[in-house]
């Protein structure tokens, strides 16, 4: 789920001189249980740590990819039933056009 994010900030990480990169990995914290009131913040978490794939190819395709859907001269329509960040993209480009 987070490889591109990932690869990115290793691609611009190695464009600043931070190299070499030799792997990338996620590193999370998801809490154990539900908390018991809003007044005590009692709550156990549980540390995880997952490899991600190092494919620093991917970024240069992408951007390139974003340029052209940025480009175009109308936006693509949403899909059906989208609730999420194509409504918000929607509403952002009609202020700025």
């Amino acid at each position: 789920m987070y490889e591109v994010q990932l690869n990115c900030y290793a691609y611009l990480a190695s464009k600043y001189g931070f190299e070499p990169i030799s792997k990338l990995s996620l590193v999370y914290c998801q809490p154990n249980e539900d908390l018991d009131s809003d007044e005590d913040f009692r709550l156990g978490f549980t540390t995880y740590h997952v490899e991600v794939d190092l494919n620093l190819n991917i970024v240069p395709k992408l951007l390139l990819k974003a340029r052209e859907i940025l480009n175009q001269p109308e936006l693509s329509q949403a899909h059906y039933n989208c609730k999420g960040i194509c409504r918000w993209v929607e509403k952002a480009f009609k202020k700025i056009l």
